[in-house]
């Protein structure tokens, strides 16, 4: 057994490097997510609608589709969990309750998820009280907490600061 320190040494060290691999791949993915919504933002081009601050979109899509990972994001390309109630709307059901009354909508591309929010966001009586912050000079904790009625998550408000936190480190 005299080799018992080296073999631990060496499954240390490989253990290490598999997280720092793990890591710099995770990185890359996220900031590969970013990109892409941040390129679907600058696509939209419809000035009748809201402009929604780009770290409060990513926020969100991070969130809703756990970074594009979700069931819903990788076979729906739904990256903001929108529900429909018009079951001939392309939809997905839920896997682990597939009786339920409502979907969440597909959509072609993660593109038109992005513009389906953002159309959402602009005409829902929901987000009536969002849209006023949008014109007044407020921060995103304002609007963040505007939009409580997105989840029924009594605490999503909270996880949302969070995450665009973390969103405005990671662009700074």
């Amino acid at each position: 057994m005299k080799y018992r320190g080296l073999i631990y040494m060496f499954f240390f060290v490989y253990l290490l490097a598999s997280c720092f691999a793990n890591k710099v791949h995770a990185n890359e993915y996220q900031d590969s997510f970013i990109e892409t919504i941040k390129g679907c933002l600058n696509a939209h081009t419809k000035p009748s609608e809201a402009i929604v601050p780009e770290d409060l979109v990513i926020a969100q899509a991070i969130i809703e589709s756990n970074w594009g990972r979700s069931r819903f994001a990788t076979e729906g390309n739904a990256l903001f969990g929108v529900r429909t109630y018009n079951l001939s709307v392309p939809h997905m059901k839920p896997k682990d309750n597939p009786d339920v009354k409502w979907g969440v909508k597909r959509y072609k591309t993660q593109c038109d998820s992005v513009n389906d929010y953002i159309f959402i966001i602009s005409n829902s009586h929901h987000y009536e009280e969002f849209r006023k912050l949008l014109l007044q000079d407020v921060d995103y904790i304002q609007l963040a907490n505007a939009l409580k009625p997105y989840s029924e998550n009594k605490d999503y408000s909270k996880i949302l600061i969070k995450v665009i936190r973390f969103v405005v480190m990671r662009n700074t």
